[in-house]
């Protein structure tokens, strides 16, 4: 009898033990799953402000970017670019190199196609408005860790200011090849003048007695 009272006691005093023991599981999952989503929280807001800083930086180049995918799809330009090829930004999205360099796709293709992996030259921006916008234009391979092609990145580079440049240094240089040579014109003019005035004084000087 004593043996059957006992084993309920027993059981009965490990219920709380149990309980508690529950209640500091359920507070350590619900705590874990409270770290586990600020944490997700926190990335999440860590990448997208990555996303918009890159994006800001992009959009802040001064010089032009295009993007593209090992397809050939332009997947970025900024606003320099947009502005040096005459497409928008939005317009350009998801179409091709032979829609935004027309004239010069097919070395953009040979980039793609491992003819060269470097693409350096000096090209002239056809805009869809007739005008044309002098650039440099260099076109680089972008790969993965595993040597695999992920796409092109194109750079443009606004040659306006420079062939401005070039052109002034040009006029200089041909206003000096002008003055070199009136110079020597004068010079060499001047030193038959220089007899003449001489044989002047002394037949002036002669016919004068």
């Amino acid at each position: 009898t004593t043996g059957k009272v006992l084993q309920p006691l027993a059981v009965s005093a490990d219920v709380p033990a149990i309980k508690a023991a529950m209640l500091i599981l359920l507070g350590s999952g619900s705590l874990f799953f409270i770290l586990v989503v600020q944490n997700f929280y926190l990335v999440q807001r860590t990448l997208n402000h990555m996303e918009s800083y890159t994006h800001y930086v992009v959009e802040s180049m001064a010089n032009g970017l295009i993007s593209l995918d090992a397809s050939g799809i332009v997947t970025t330009i900024n606003r320099a670019a947009a502005e040096l090829t005459g497409c928008s930004e939005a317009g350009a999205q998801s179409l091709g190199a032979d829609a935004i360099l027309p004239e010069h796709a097919h070395e953009i293709r040979g980039v793609l196609g491992n003819d060269y992996t470097i693409l350096n030259k000096e090209i002239v921006c056809q805009r869809p408005d007739g005008s044309s916008i002098p650039v440099n234009l260099s076109a680089t391979q972008v790969k993965d860790e595993h040597g695999n092609k992920l796409g092109v990145v194109i750079l443009l580079h606004d040659l306006r200011e420079i062939k401005e440049l070039q052109e002034r240094a040009k006029h200089a240089e041909h206003l000096a090849s002008i003055g070199r040579m009136a110079a020597t014109v004068a010079h060499e003019i001047r030193n038959p003048l220089s007899s003449i005035r001489g044989f002047a004084q002394y037949f002036a000087a002669l016919f004068s007695e």
